[in-house]
């Protein structure tokens, strides 16, 4: 069928020729390619004397508009001693074992979008709390790795730190989900043409789970760390 309806597009080279209609049909088809070439020749006109446009013009950047993340800390204190020893326990307990210096040792539990989260964790936390950390408007190459981290990249770590802590996904799955969301944000930051951003973050996302840490208090130890170091970077 596909053969027909191809055919039907073809004329015949043995059909019988019509003479009488020689004529006009030569000059219909002569006034058919003087219009065609008048055409080509306003629009090569066109093409010459159109000023460029720039990439600026033609191209706008998209602009990242910014993004807070909400830290549950298990402990406070500030003595470095201390605060590794509450960071190891945290971490026993499934958490990130992140320590966050302020002024004072934070130890990261997890990191969290929606303020409600958090804030409902605390207060079945007995000496725990909170804090936010923003991450800034931004625009061109930095607008992407933020796009990035704040879009794919997160709800890739949270939602394999949600399942493996409820058992519906192995050990293995999770480490290799992270590893391929950690190598995805590796080439996004690599593509950058910023040196202070390739500095900061690469060395966060590419140093990999520490074998002292179970699958999960590792994946959300990377989860503070990436945010933590795209954070001083982008700034």
């Amino acid at each position: 069928m596909k053969d027909d309806e191809a055919s039907a597009y073809f004329v015949s080279r043995s059909a019988p020729r019509k003479t009488g209609k020689r004529r006009s049909s030569r000059r219909a088809a002569g006034l058919l390619i003087a219009t065609l070439l008048l055409l080509t020749a306003v629009v090569c006109l066109i093409v010459v004397f159109m000023p460029p446009r720039s990439e600026k013009d033609s191209v706008q950047a998209a602009a990242f508009g910014g993004k807070t993340y909400y830290f549950l800390y298990t402990a406070e204190c500030t003595e470095k001693l201390q605060a590794e020893t509450n960071a190891a326990y945290t971490a026993e307990r499934g958490g990130a074992g992140f320590i966050y210096n302020d002024g004072t040792y934070k130890i990261v539990a997890a990191v969290y979008e929606r303020e409600s989260d958090v804030k409902t964790l605390v207060t079945v936390n007995p000496d725990s709390g909170y804090f936010a950390l923003s991450l800034p408007k931004t625009s061109g190459d930095r607008s992407k790795i933020a796009d990035h981290i704040c879009g794919e990249w997160y709800a890739t770590m949270y939602l394999t730190s949600t399942e493996l802590d409820r058992g519906n996904i192995t050990e293995a799955a999770a480490e290799r989900a992270v590893s391929a969301a950690c190598d995805s944000l590796a080439r996004v930051v690599y593509d950058s043409g910023s040196d202070r951003v390739k500095r900061i973050v690469l060395p966060a996302c590419e140093q990999g789970f520490s074998s002292n840490k179970s699958v999960l208090s590792n994946v959300r130890y990377i989860t503070a760390r990436v945010i933590v170091a795209a954070l001083s970077a982008l700034q």
